[in-house]
Formats: C-alpha cells, structure tokens, sequence
C-alpha cells in the first residue's frame, strides 16, 4: 500500500493520519516536538460548523478520546460583573458564522467564537488537549518520528526523499503532507517540483503559491501569549465562572479555570488557570522577556479577578507558579489567497502527491476548527489519489 510522509504532528496531522489509515493507506508523521499535539494547546476547545467535521468528532467522542466541555461560560464587563452565556443576547455572543473566514479570531470580544460556539457542543481532549493527537495514532496504528525536525522535502522520480535535521535522509514516501506551521517548508518543496516545459502556465501557477506561502507568516498572521497560572487549592473558589472572554481588558482577552474541562485531575494539588492575552499585547512584548511577559500577565490577572476580592488586586491570591508561552504566529487573519479556490480546506497538487494542510488555507472562527477540516480534508484527498492505483499496493 502506499507510504504517506505527513510533516506535523498537531490536530491537523493526526486528523490526516486517521483519514489515511482509515481508507488504507500507511501514514508515517514526522514532528520536530518531544511530544505529539502542536499547537493544539493554544485553541483550548474544538467546535465545528461542519457536518463532515461532526463525523469524526462523534468517532472521537465515542472512542473517549474527547469530551463535552460544559460549564460557567460568559463575559467579564469592564467594572468586573460577570454575565452568563444564559444572558447574553443573541447580538453579543452571536451565532455560528456564515461566513467564517471574514471574522477575526482574536480581539473581539469574543476568542475564536468561543461564545458562539459554546451554545451548542463544544469538546476538549482527555486527559489534555495535547494527548489527543497522541490516542488518535495509537487508535489507528500509525507510525511517528518525535524529535524529527524536517528541514527540506525533495520530489524525486516521482518519489518523496525528507530531510532530517541531524539525521539524514528518511526512506521514500510515495506522497507528502505538509500539516505544520512552517509555511517556508512548503514554499521551498514546491521549488523541487518539475513541470511540463511546454505548460508554462502550471509553472506560474506553482510559483505564486510558493510565493504566497513564503509571505504568509510575516503578512497574515498576529501573535498571543499564554500564560499557566497555578494556585492553591481552593484559592479561587469564589470566582463564579470557568470561561470568561474579556472584551475590556487590554491585556487579556479570555481566563480559563482547566480544572473545569472533563477529564482534568481534580484533586491535583493546585487550581491551574489559563490566560490568554490580545494580540495588540503580543505584538507589544513580542521580544521581551518570557519572565517579564509572565509578571505582566500575572498582574493582569489579578486585575481581571480583583472584583472577587474585595476590589482590591493586592487581596488575590499569589499564583505558586506561573508561566508564559510565545506564540509568534498564532493566527491566522488570512486565507492562503489566491492559492485555493473558496471554500477549500487544503492544497492538493496531485501530479506531485502533495497536500498542504493549516489553519492558515481557510481561516474559520475557531482554528481548532480551521485544523481539524484541514488535516482531515488532506487525507482524504491524498487517499483518492491512490484508490485503485494497483501499483502502490503490495
């Protein structure tokens, strides 16, 4: 059967992986990290608008590898009071967007349509967000490389050849996904593809879409911060919510109680929260130090949660540890434009057996979103290519 490189080992490719098992074909995932899940600790929740998409959520739902995240959900207004999802209006929280890929998702009030997403089903991975890619391979049996940063991809005689930093060059892979953030790995890949001399429009057109990715980090994408906040036990009881978006804080644009998501440890020996800060503070204190990104955001926290104690940021308790994470190119503010075609999800160039996966290929409200649709679009796709293709198969 065929062999697929995949390169990333976040939502995305895990979702592409599936596909790939699931239609028989062998996926190999190459990731640069320590551990399986990417980025896919920075959406917090996974929703969807797609039926297609709904499919394998129940899949994953039913396997136990996700679950419901149901709890206090709501907004922070600008003199502390919180309101409830319950009693938001329809014209605040909004509704699932028709046409997700003009709406923002960060700084508006509401992150990455939490809000709009939270009035039906939302879901989390368990035991964390991150494991979930790791039980998506080991459900479907698919082979992965961790520690393997992949510096350059090479089409050869019809065949794909990996180039692993520190340790040469992987086996031959029959076709390739390219499901990480790093849009320039793509870009380069397309430069190794050959194309009929007497067709330069394919050529053109191979050309503006490496272009478009080469730019696409620096010309459409906005940073955040997140920071893990880790108190006593029981030291925030009072606080009355455990999601809350933050549309009137300058620095922080959504507060996250983890231990309200299923399958967190409850009786852990401290109460961990998660902050997520605006992109107009990233893009501020983008180069500064992670530990004074860190007290800045501690101290903004406490200003969120001073209402819960007496007005007074001095009374909150002091997080035991706390610490921030830069996210250089967290979103996506827009499509890969005009390299897809509305309403696509990934790039397929089949004459190369190629895919190029992202949240950055269409932007929807949630990026959770905008990876899943990808990766499992990309598998799809890349299996189609083979069906039948008796010279593949063993």
């Amino acid at each position: 059967m065929a062999n697929i490189a995949i390169i990333g080992g976040g939502l995305g490719g895990s979702l592409c992986a599936l596909a790939l098992r699931s239609r028989g074909l062998n996926a190999t995932i190459f990731d640069a990290g320590r551990a399986l899940g990417g980025r896919s600790a920075r959406s917090q929740f996974l929703a969807s608008s797609e039926p297609h998409l709904d499919q394998v959520i129940s899949t994953l739902s039913n396997a136990n590898l996700i679950k419901p995240w149901t709890g206090r959900f709501g907004v922070m207004g600008a003199k502390g009071g919180f309101l409830p999802l319950s009693s938001i209006s329809t014209a605040m929280a909004g509704t699932k967007n028709e046409s997700p890929t003009a709406t923002p998702t960060t700084d508006t009030g509401d992150f990455c349509g939490f809000l709009a997403h939270a009035r039906s089903p939302i879901y989390v991975g368990t035991p964390n967000n991150s494991s979930l890619c790791t039980s998506i391979c080991e459900l479907v049996d698919v082979k992965v490389h961790l520690e393997s940063h992949v510096s350059a991809a090479t089409h050869v005689d019809g065949k794909w050849m990996l180039q692993i930093k520190g340790g040469g060059i992987s086996e031959a892979f029959d076709g390739v996904v390219f499901a990480s953030h790093n849009q320039t790995l793509a870009a380069d890949a397309i430069k190794t593809l050959s194309s009929p001399p007497d067709q330069p429009e394919i050529k053109e057109r191979l050309d503006k879409l490496s272009t478009s990715l080469g730019t696409l980090r620096s010309s459409h994408t906005s940073p955040v911060f997140t920071v893990s906040l880790q108190y006593p036990p029981a030291a925030l009881n009072r606080v009355n919510f455990d999601a809350a978006t933050l549309p009137a804080d300058p620095a922080l644009q959504m507060l996250i109680r983890e231990s309200s998501k299923p399958g967190r440890d409850v009786n852990a020996p401290h109460d961990e929260w998660t902050g997520i800060s605006t992109t107009v503070f990233a893009k501020v204190h983008l180069e500064s130090e992670v530990d004074m990104v860190t007290e800045m955001m501690v101290r903004s926290t406490a200003r969120v949660l001073a209402p819960y104690f007496g007005n007074d940021e001095k009374n909150v308790p002091t997080p035991i540890e706390a610490r921030a994470k830069r996210w250089g190119a967290a979103f996506t503010t827009a499509p890969l434009i005009p390299s897809t075609e509305p309403g696509e999800d990934c790039v397929g160039l089949e004459p190369w057996r190629m895919v190029i996966a992202g949240d950055y290929v269409q932007v929807k409200q949630s990026p959770g979103e905008a990876m899943a649709m990808s990766g499992l679009v990309a598998g799809e796709k890349m299996a189609s290519w083979f069906a039948g293709d008796t010279t593949k198969r063993k």
